[in-house]
């Protein structure tokens, strides 16, 4: 359904645009062969262990198998975690919940809230997806952002059903396991409605949207050969020197969640259990990446 797909690009939205070299993107590949890392991490305590699990929101089928290790995490652990659990969500009612969030209840159109330029730029991109402004014109600017991205990915053959956090939500249903979530709908709403400087938004989206098949091929690229650093330079380092007004929203969408995503990391490491931790391969990389807190905090962190 759309509406889980417009979630999925949320919960990837620092994903979207970037670029890095053709030259870099086919190393990348070729590092890939010898499978020796991969994006997961272990962490550990006395008292328990905790894998983290960059994931890809939006996938092909050529992404899978997955690697044993990968597989092998899993089956040691006693719960999977993830960013928001979509699998427990009623869709007609979490649907009405996101349009309603998403849309201008006042008769407000989204005309009268962003410029002629960038009004200009939509109407010609919804002309290419087949659509009319009018079928549009009451949603906010972060809504009409994620609507564009997902029928865009939808065109280039990517899909939510095989992206990692579906995997695994399917699989850990299939076997019993717990499955516990770090942020609910209304909060990921939250943060979507609280972006500052919606038209921005918008704008960024719409002039990222013709990068965005090779963006993400590059991505796998580096998630499929565990490379963390080729991933930053891509998802963040190139972004924001091409994108530099960006940066806000990454501090929103990004680094505020990861604060609170690892004083959750470390409540798990004295239970006493092992998770699977599940979350967007942006939030594990970089200075204010979840891997790097962690150690920080004096904690043991392997990839694997």
């Amino acid at each position: 359904m759309i509406f889980k797909k417009v979630i999925y690009i949320f919960l990837a939205a620092v994903l979207w645009a970037s670029t890095v070299g053709a030259d870099e993107a086919k190393r990348v590949v070729s590092k890939n062969t010898s499978r020796e890392q991969h994006f997961l991490w272990k962490v550990t305590s006395p008292q328990a262990t905790v894998y983290l699990f960059g994931s890809i929101h939006f996938g092909k089928p050529e992404m899978y198998p997955l690697p044993g290790v990968i597989e092998k995490a899993f089956t040691l652990s006693d719960s999977l975690v993830l960013e928001v659990n979509l699998e427990r969500l009623d869709p007609v009612m979490a649907q009405q919940t996101m349009l309603q969030r998403g849309s201008y209840g006042d008769g407000t159109s989204l005309k009268d809230r962003i410029s002629l330029e960038t009004l200009g730029r939509l109407e010609v991109r919804l002309a290419q997806f087949g659509l009319d402004l009018e079928q549009v014109r009451h949603f906010k600017p972060w809504l009409m952002a994620m609507t564009l991205s997902v029928i865009q990915l939808q065109m280039l053959g990517f899909d939510s059903n095989y992206g990692i956090d579906h995997y695994f939500a399917k699989k850990a249903i299939a076997e019993k396991k717990t499955i516990l979530e770090f942020e609910g709908l209304q909060e990921q709403l939250d943060f979507l409605d609280s972006i500052k400087d919606q038209e921005k938004f918008l704008d960024y989206t719409l002039v990222s949207l013709d990068e965005t098949e090779k963006t993400l091929e590059k991505i796998i690229a580096a998630w499929e050969s565990g490379d963390a650093d080729v991933m930053e330079k891509v998802v963040i380092q190139e972004l924001l020197v091409k994108y530099p007004e960006v940066a806000p929203m990454l501090d929103l969408l990004l680094y505020e969640r990861n604060y609170r995503m690892v004083d959750r990391i470390k409540k798990f490491l004295g239970s006493g259990k092992t998770y699977f931790v599940v979350v967007g391969s942006a939030h594990l990389i970089g200075e204010k990446g979840i891997v790097e807190l962690l150690r920080q905090d004096g904690l043991q962190v392997t990839q694997l």
